[in-house]
């Protein structure tokens, strides 16, 4: 026996929805004991091993295995072990038995040969006595099974919140119960409580059930009478808000009773399209009896009308279909079909208050796609359930992928001042010869976007150049390699469940620039730059069953800017700088999938008009302090693109700032260093503040 080993059991376990489907977060479960071989699993059933009990019938012949002990909060794994008699997560008697977790992982169990009724069962949590078995869980892997799957089973008590997943595994001949609440005769008054809720029953891939039944919450009390019934209140005997979930999965079962919501999950259209008299999700073969898909309140046996006064409840269908589908109105799914020798109806009678879509027929493709849909049912006989889909659009969750490319185009844009910055350094009057250069910028911006776009980050830039006097006047001209690193946080909202998006964002590249100035003040400058752009967002989509996705893209980038100016000389050595700039950027187009959705995203053009003044107060040559104000206009900066086909909504970029800016400029006397430090505040479409320092060396 190995204890504490880490083992990871990854389940995406389905939550009952009431009225819209959704999906927790994948639940990790690490083993408390790991039976790993048939040769420990024998040391087990010869009793060598005192951690372990082999229970015995009322004859003495032995019919289980569980663990000495074992009341609640079990994790054990079997891997690849046969076994002829049953298995339990944790067994007990006379307390509750919660929290249990029972993992088969390419195992056999036959328990054809033990007694039936009271012996032939896998279990995650078994309790008698009048005590609960909840939140008890059996996982079932690559496995084949020849026994009764509870998830709980609470014999006089309550069985709530139980989950069975069957994955890729043969049930023989047996019954799964979610949650299994026995109430015996001689057991029955007024404080007795026999409750079945909120169970959950998942088959997933290519698992064989044609010869079970499947019983989401299943209670009964046997033989009673209405004398007995006396003084009971529907809150003692009910079965509620149990789920089935087919994930991936289509195929055969004998009965399917006592489910509340049925969830058709990651349905796959192609393999039903235009199959609807060949070939359905869900086939029911039981024998004649019209409910063998139904929702019985009270016993399963014999209802219990007199307490709860309705003998049955609306099962709620949901749906989801699996990405990377193309998915049109009319398409039509069978849902659920009878077979011609089997029974005789899905549902006898008022089958449109029996059966009713969640979510208003809502359902989700992927991460980019939202279907409506409607029942419809065979009017001749009631031998099938088709759902027809009536509409298609666009999840609008999928605007966070446009809101992260204009979160990375706009940070890009925010590099273009420090080639304009970095001209002005090595332009500095008296300042001959060739230069080297270095700048670093780091700033917090919010934009005016549909998602008010949040971006913070550093950015940076080294070169070489040289300022030279010629007869037009001081030219300086740069040769540079950029960088830059920011993050941006996205949050976006499905089925209720708000996701919080982490964004990254990465540019390489390089370029020129130069800058002449004339003897007049007047000032022209210009610069071409490219390099690859790189967005990488995390957790900022989900899929139908809650599964967060992300996405990269790379697109490559290029930008030119121009600009003039004239400095006007004041006394004291102050003078103004009055200036326009354009700045034009493109990022090129990318296409990438999420969630096996196409994504196809366009360019994004950036078109800048920048008027600005700044004063100059010239303290003197080796300390200079200046202030600036800037309007700067955003013409374009659209994200547009494509999500499986359907337009997504415009991020824009577009709209005014307005800028303000004090700075200072120091040139030590004899010394071949200047730098310049500045910080800016920003309004309007892009809020926030930056701040950057730049050092020039002149040989």
């Amino acid at each position: 026996m190995k204890k504490s080993k880490k083992i990871a059991i990854i389940l995406a376990i389905s939550a009952t929805f009431g009225g819209v489907w959704s999906s927790p977060p994948e639940r990790t479960y690490a083993a408390d004991i790991i039976i790993d071989s048939q040769e420990e699993f024998n040391k087990i059933i010869n009793k060598q091993d005192s951690n372990w009990v082999i229970g015995k019938a009322k004859s003495g012949e032995e019919i289980n295995v569980y663990l000495k002990d074992s009341a609640s909060g079990n994790t054990i794994i079997y891997k690849g072990i046969k076994s002829n008699l049953s298995l339990l997560g944790g067994h007990i008697t006379d307390e509750d038995n919660n929290n249990n977790t029972l993992v088969l992982i390419n195992c056999k169990v036959d328990t054809t040969n033990l007694p039936s009724g009271g012996a032939d069962h896998v279990i995650g949590g078994f309790t008698g006595g009048g005590n609960d078995a909840n939140n008890n869980r059996v996982i079932l892997k690559d496995s084949e099974i020849k026994a009764h799957i509870f998830g709980g089973d609470a014999h006089n008590g309550d069985a709530c919140n139980n989950l069975v997943v069957i994955d890729n595994s043969v049930i023989n001949a047996y019954s799964i119960y979610g949650g299994f609440a026995y109430v015996p005769k001689e057991k029955m008054d007024e404080t007795v409580s026999g409750v079945a809720n909120n169970n959950t029953i998942i088959i997933k891939n290519g698992s064989n059930l044609e010869n079970s039944s499947i019983f989401g919450g299943y209670l009964t009390v046997t033989d009673l009478d209405k004398e007995q019934l006396k003084g009971l209140t529907a809150d003692q005997f009910k079965k509620e808000n149990n789920t089935l979930v087919l994930d991936d999965w289509s195929g055969s079962v004998l009965k399917v009773r006592s489910c509340d919501n049925v969830i058709f999950s990651n349905v796959k259209l192609s393999d039903f399209l235009n199959k609807t008299g060949e070939k359905a999700i869900l086939t029911i073969t039981g024998t004649s009896d019209t409910s063998s898909f139904s929702n019985i309140i009270g016993t399963d046996t014999t209802p219990i009308t007199d307490v709860d006064g309705n003998k049955t409840k609306p099962i709620n269908i949901g749906l989801s279909f699996q990405g990377g589908q193309d998915i049109n109105v009319n398409d039509t799914v069978r849902l659920i079909q009878m077979t011609d020798d089997g029974v005789d109806a899905i549902i006898d009678e008022d089958k449109d208050d029996k059966i009713k879509l969640a979510n208003d027929g809502t359902a989700y493709a992927g991460v980019s796609q939202v279907v409506k849909g409607e029942l419809k049912f065979d009017e001749d006989n009631n031998k099938y359930l088709d759902y027809k889909i009536t509409s298609v659009g666009l999840n609008d969750q999928v605007n966070v992928v446009n809101e992260g490319r204009a979160a990375s185009a706009a940070f890009l844009n925010q590099s273009d001042e420090l080639i304009s910055e970095a001209l002005a350094g090595l332009n500095l009057e008296d300042k001959y010869g060739f230069e080297t250069f270095a700048m670093v910028y780091g700033n917090d911006s919010r934009y005016g976007t549909n998602s008010d776009l949040s971006i913070n980050g550093w950015s940076g830039l080294v070169g070489v150049g040289s300022n030279n006097k010629t007869k037009a006047g001081d030219f300086a001209w740069a040769a540079f390699f950029e960088n830059g690193a920011g993050n941006y946080d996205i949050s976006t909202t499905m089925n209720g469940i708000t996701m919080e998006g982490d964004g990254s964002t990465v540019y390489n590249g390089g370029g020129i620039a130069a800058r002449l100035t004339g003897e007049n003040g007047v000032y022209g400058e210009a610069s071409l730059r490219a390099g690859l752009l790189k967005n990488d967002l995390e957790h900022g989509l989900q899929n139908q069953n809650g599964e967060a996705f992300g996405y990269e893209s790379e697109s490559n980038y290029y930008g030119m800017h121009i600009g003039i100016g004239k400095i006007f000389k004041l006394e004291n050595d102050a003078s103004v700088d009055t200036y326009a700039k354009y700045y034009h950027s493109t990022v090129k187009d990318d296409s990438f999938t999420i969630d096996s959705d196409r994504f196809e995203m366009d360019d994004i053009n950036s078109d800048r008009l920048r008027l600005g003044i700044r004063y100059n107060q010239g303290m003197n040559r080796e300390f200079n302090v200046y202030y600036g104000a800037v309007w700067e206009y955003e013409f374009n900066g659209e994200s547009n693109g494509y999500a499986q086909g359907h337009k997504m909504e415009e991020t824009s970029l577009k709209g005014s700032t307005v800028i303000g800016e004090l700075g200072v400029v120091i040139q030590p006397e004899n010394s071949p260093w200047s730098f310049d430090a500045k910080v800016k505040g920003y309004g309007g479409q892009r809020d926030g503040y930056s701040g950057s320092i730049l050092a020039t060396y002149h040989f």
